[in-house]
């Protein structure tokens, strides 16, 4: 949080302390021992209720977080009258999220395990969890890697911190505003030019090593040409063979496909030598404008916190468990339920199975595979969700932003609703002004409005995706007939699984046959 922020209490905590009559709280500020704002020391937790655990968490925390924290999280585990429990679980709610707010700007230098896993998982007291459910959290590796961009909450403020991960924006007008105006908005869409021809230029990279082996491949058949044996005194080499020939035709057109890369290559690095000039001028007079300070981080830092407790709210919903600190009563023993990061890449990796183009885009007649960027939520939502199809600076080449829940009933399903939003928001944004009349969207929104279905389009459309994958794979016919078309043309099977549904019915029969004559002519 900025500098300011650090020094005062959270509006919602001030607001608490008119709301809750709680011992000690309104002592004068002459008769304690310390300044309000000092960090609470070992002794003074000594009589704190609580595991220790909890008592590690709390430590070394301002005075008057710790304050409301204890005793707010005292009268919620016994409350003096039973009827006003859930008063006490929204004032601790909000004493939760302000030691998350004071924890957050921490993340970027380091805190404790036991800060950590607070942070990270919501666990506030390990007396809330039974001894399968520690069991569960113990097995999770603190330093549990990844191959793809997936983080705990704490790995995601760090990487925000270090301006690893640009921030996500909630109300974009704002952001800007508050980040340098002009001079930082030039700056973004510079960058965001920057990765999409950097994305491309690795791309064409990867083509010439792919042609370089081929030839490699071709030039091995055919360097070893045999003596001729009509007159082996002269030494003559023998002509090529068919396969030789053959060998030699495929060398030619990757050379000549290499000679087609390397000019557009050529052209790739004078963009990127101009982005990156046009980059550290626009840097440069951010400094001199004094945009880029202490303050600025910790501005950022303050702001993703505002974007994340947006995501929570939304992958909780209205009528879902909004409480944000890990309990027995709402948390699942069943690790295979928990959104790890290793169960959350496996479930993703077989989705992408099924549904190839998923993380796909194309740029400049180039596809890529762009894995989005996962941040796991200490939250009991049920829907994941997608944040961002794209850096708006950035569409080519950017990373999506995926917010998922860590304990939700149904973690497949959770993940699937985060894909299908994805889904739809690319689908939308490819077909901008004409999203209700081409593509997925338009083919969707036809289906859509012939039986009127009333209430929000997006939802219906995750509701059938989900089927699509997890019924539809199957071959359990579950969709409009409307709809399977539409997914079967906009986002197919693999081969493998369409050749298997053909067998399955007659609905997938006419797809499978269709697709057959559709590649014999021109295509969709």
């Amino acid at each position: 949080m900025p500098e300011d922020h650090n020094n005062e209490l959270d509006p919602e905590i001030a607001a608490l302390l008119g709301e809750v009559d709680v011992p000690g709280v309104h002592e004068e500020e002459d008769d304690r021992d310390e300044p309000q704002n000092a960090p609470a020391s070992k002794e003074q937790l000594t009589e704190i209720t609580g595991s220790e655990h909890f008592k590690n968490v709390i430590d070394g925390v301002k005075t008057d977080i710790t304050e409301i924290l204890i005793r707010t999280k005292a009268l919620y585990e016994d409350p003096p009258d039973k009827k006003d429990k859930f008063t006490y679980r929204e004032k601790l709610t909000t004493a939760y999220w302000n030691l998350i707010g004071f924890l957050a700007p921490k993340t970027v230098t380091g805190i404790d395990t036991n800060k950590l896993m607070c942070f990270r998982y919501g666990l506030l007291d390990t007396n809330w969890l039974d001894d399968t459910q520690m069991n569960i959290i113990r097995s999770i590796p603190l330093s549990e890697k990844s191959s793809e961009s997936i983080y705990y909450m704490d790995e995601w403020f760090l990487n925000i911190g270090k301006d690893k991960i640009r921030p996500s924006v909630l109300d974009e007008t704002m952001f800007i505003k508050k980040r340098g105006e002009k001079n930082d908005e030039k700056l973004n869409k510079k960058q965001g030019q920057f990765d999409a021809e950097l994305q491309l230029t690795k791309t064409r990279q990867k083509e010439v090593e792919n042609i370089v082996m081929l030839i490699d491949n071709a030039f091995e058949q055919i360097k070893e040409r045999p003596d001729w044996g009509m007159f082996p005194e002269l030494h003559l080499k023998e002509p090529l063979n068919e396969i030789q020939k053959d060998a030699l035709s495929t060398m030619i057109e990757a050379v000549k496909d290499w000679q087609k890369i390397d000019k557009k290559l050529d052209i790739s690095f004078q963009n990127l030598v101009g982005f990156a000039d046009e980059i550290s001028e626009l840097k440069e007079q951010l400094a001199e404008n004094g945009d880029n300070n202490n303050n600025v981080e910790a501005g950022v830092i303050h702001n993703e916190l505002i974007c994340v407790k947006q995501m929570f709210k939304m992958c909780v919903g209205r009528r879902g468990n909004h409480f944000p600190i890990l309990e027995k009563d709402y948390f699942m023993p069943d690790e295979k339920q928990v959104a790890t990061k290793e169960n959350v890449l496996k479930i993703l990796k077989d989705v992408e199975y099924l549904d190839a183009g998923l993380f796909r885009r194309t740029h400049k007649g180039v596809e890529n595979r762009i894995f989005p960027m996962v941040i796991l939520l200490p939250s009991y939502g049920e829907d994941g969700i997608c944040w961002e199809p794209f850096d708006r600076h950035n569409r080519a080449a950017s990373k999506s932003r995926l917010a998922i829940p860590m304990y939700s009933k149904n973690l497949k399903d959770t993940i699937l609703r985060a894909l299908a939003d994805l889904r739809w928001q690319i689908a939308k944004e490819r077909a901008q002004h004409y999203w209700m009349e081409e593509g997925l969207t338009g083919h969707y929104y036809e289906y859509y409005t012939e039986p009127e279905l009333k209430g929000d389009i997006k939802s219906f459309f995750i509701d059938d995706y989900i089927l699509w994958i997890t019924k539809e794979s199957q071959g359990i016919q579950k969709l409009d007939k409307r709809v399977r078309n539409a997914f079967w043309r906009y986002m197919p099977f693999p081969q493998a699984v369409k050749e298997d549904l053909k067998t399955r019915g007659f609905a997938y029969l006419d797809l499978y046959k269709k697709d057959e004559n559709i590649a014999m002519s021109d295509g969709y």
